[in-house]
């Protein structure tokens, strides 16, 4: 067999040798997606019934007290105690509307969040979301995608309520902003948006996948027709980064707006 030309096989092996790398990097990313989708390190167990005792009963400030009746699914609430509690007053909280802002002052904090389609969302809470929201957002505190003033050192416990009907969500915290990239997949590998770019794939993951403080399953959509809706509960504690953000990592969510930012001082 004839040898080939020396510049015909350098780029031949180069080829292959990229060929090789992508192939790595893109199985190691598909892998920590789907730790990602199965709530990821040191998952918590999914929510029950009691919707972490309706979030403590409201941070003891209010009744959110519907009670569950018949069978739901693992990890599923009733749409009467998740709406209870989705108009129950914050409790240790100062709510300004005027400036879409929430203000916790304890060092344990409850956030109830609730994944509702736009026009579902307002009509809740009579309020328009952020012009930066293109399509799903959060409501928290008889707010839309507010921004959260929490003490630097907080507990937090985030109980997340997907009460959209037809599309999956989640709520993840993260120290990347905004603009976001369209898929998770392009989060992890190149770090998403801020500019927070380190290499892309030869530069292994990017921010976007460190920057994450905790990773939750995505939540199905809620069944109104059988009255019931998907519930996680995590807690982590509030590093004094400044700012945090939290965003629904699903395709194309965060990037059409359905984030918030997370100040902590």
């Amino acid at each position: 067999m004839l040898p080939w030309p020396s510049g015909k096989r350098r780029a031949v092996s180069n080829t292959m040798f990229a060929v090789v790398v992508a192939m790595v990097v893109a199985g190691a990313a598909f892998s920590a997606y789907g730790a990602y989708t199965m709530g990821g390190p040191g998952a918590k167990t999914v929510t029950e019934v009691n919707l972490s005792r309706s979030v403590a009963t409201a941070s003891a400030g209010g009744p959110a007290s519907a009670t569950s009746t018949g069978s739901l699914p693992p990890g599923a609430v009733s749409i009467a105690e998740a709406m209870a509690l989705l108009t129950t007053p914050l409790s240790g909280a100062i709510v300004t509307a005027s400036n879409d802002s929430i203000t916790f002052t304890s060092g344990s904090v409850d956030i109830a969040a609730f994944a509702l389609m736009p026009e579902n969302a307002t009509g809740l809470t009579g309020m328009r979301p952020p012009s930066y929201a293109a399509g799903d957002v959060f409501v928290i505190g008889g707010l839309i995608d507010p921004t959260l003033y929490i003490p630097s050192g907080a507990t937090v416990r985030f109980t997340v309520v997907n009460l959209d009907d037809d599309m999956y969500h989640d709520l993840v915290v993260s120290s990347v902003s905004p603009p976001y990239p369209y898929t998770m997949m392009q989060y992890m590998m190149w770090g998403g948006g801020g500019g927070y770019y380190r290499g892309g794939m030869m530069g292994g993951y990017g921010p976007g996948y460190q920057g994450f403080l905790y990773m939750m399953p995505v939540l199905s959509p809620a069944d109104y027709s059988g009255g019931w809706a998907q519930s996680y509960s995590y807690a982590l504690s509030m590093p004094g980064y400044g700012d945090l953000w939290y965003l629904c990592t699903y395709p194309g969510h965060a990037q059409g707006g359905m984030y918030g930012e997370i100040v902590t001082r």
